[in-house]
């Protein structure tokens, strides 16, 4: 191979692998994670990124029964360098107390005792998603994906049926929007889930400290790709459970680990 063939391609190579600023920022969250983890004795846990988290404007989401984080890389970048931090310390609490205990004393305790804030939440402006507006009734709508086949359309409890959005705008600048978050997605994906039940079977939570949700009994209503959505048989109440879960028997079974979920809006 000649001399120029090689220059030509490592170039060519180096570009392909560039990393933003806003994936640098990203990249170093994920490290203050892992560290922050192994730094509190849960060096056995794992930090995995998500493009965005599904039904959720949140940062992330702890799985006590996975023992592992999940970050939403849209939201994490565009959060200030302090919120994303404090993101951080907010899982990691929830992973040292256990998701059972949600957002109570206990949990705030430990996220202060963290350096973090105990803050429940964070809130983004609304100018900082790639797309915001209006619908008819005035109600404001945030979005980090792009519009579908219907465009958007408003969900509020006003509406007895979603109304279409006809006033949005596109916010091109938007971090979320920037390349690093799509390689974060890619680089840390977080591992697949198998579906084990079908529409119709009942399925029981593996209990983890919820007196509501302990062994209660659902039925599948859709297998979806990491998760089902199902209809509390006692209450008739639907909700959406993880694959690993739930179990087809309410039996205790020991070789589990509790599954406990965290996700924090």
């Amino acid at each position: 191979m000649r001399a120029r063939d090689v220059g030509v391609t490592k170039k060519t190579a180096t570009a392909g692998n560039r990393t933003t600023p806003v994936g640098r920022d990203l990249e170093a969250v994920h490290r203050f994670a892992v560290d922050l983890l192994t730094q509190r004795g849960l060096s056995d846990w794992s930090v995995f990124w998500a493009h965005s988290i599904e039904k959720s404007d949140g940062g992330g989401v702890t799985f006590g029964h996975a023992k592992r984080i999940l970050f939403s890389a849209a939201h994490i970048a565009m959060l200030t360098p302090a919120e994303r931090r404090d993101a951080v310390r907010h899982e990691v609490a929830h992973a040292i107390v256990g998701v059972a205990a949600g957002h109570s004393d206990v949990w705030r305790k430990q996220a202060i005792e963290l350096g973090g804030s105990g803050a429940e939440s964070h809130t983004v402006d609304g100018l900082q998603y790639p797309w915001y507006g209006l619908c008819p009734d005035e109600h404001g709508f945030v979005s980090v994906s792009p519009p579908g086949a219907r465009g958007f359309v408003c969900e509020h409890d006003s509406h007895e049926e979603p109304v279409p959005v006809k006033r949005w705008k596109k916010n091109a600048k938007s971090r979320a929007l920037d390349p690093g978050v799509k390689k974060m997605a890619e680089t840390f994906p977080e591992p697949a889930s198998a579906p084990v039940f079908g529409v119709g079977d009942t399925v029981h939570v593996i209990p983890y400290g919820s007196e509501e949700f302990d062994n209660a009994p659902l039925t599948v209503l859709e297998v979806g790709e990491r998760d089902y959505l199902t209809r509390h048989v006692d209450t008739g109440d639907e909700h959406r459970v993880r694959h690993e879960m739930v179990a087809a028997t309410s039996e205790p079974d020991d070789s589990l680990d509790p599954p406990t979920v965290s996700q924090d809006e």
